[in-house]
């Protein structure tokens, strides 16, 4: 999914008041802490992305999470709109959904993805 298909479609979902900078920047943060927490360990790690993304330069850009589970990007736009408007009942909500999302992934990315080997055996 592209950076700028998940927020048409968000848009398209919950139309909204933000720029697609601030929706970008969003998207940013949570890629980062994607490749920081998931996958920057894996043998076929993706390059590391580069942050922070620009609307000039990554609009384009193809997310880090690969479909089935794009669906996550949408889930956390919609619960960081919910609170920076102060609905923080449908943040929650939002953030739950996300949060599940985002659990599915992690482990479909550890089960088919094998854990850098560094050679050095930690006792």
């Amino acid at each position: 999914m592209r950076a700028k298909e998940a927020i048409a479609q968000l848009r398209e979902l919950k139309p909204n008041q933000y720029s697609d900078s601030m929706m970008l920047h969003w998207l940013s943060d949570l890629d980062g802490q994607i490749y920081d927490d998931v996958m920057k360990n894996s043998e076929d790690a993706p390059p590391h992305p580069c942050l922070p993304y620009t609307v000039e330069r990554d609009l384009d850009r193809h997310l880090l999470v690969p479909g089935p589970h794009h669906g996550l990007y949408v889930h956390y736009l919609s619960a960081q709109i919910d609170y920076h408007n102060g609905e923080y009942d449908r943040y929650n909500n939002g953030m739950v959904m996300f949060n599940v999302a985002y659990q599915a992934f992690a482990d479909a990315w550890t089960r088919s993805h094998m854990h850098r080997q560094d050679g050095v055996i930690h006792v």
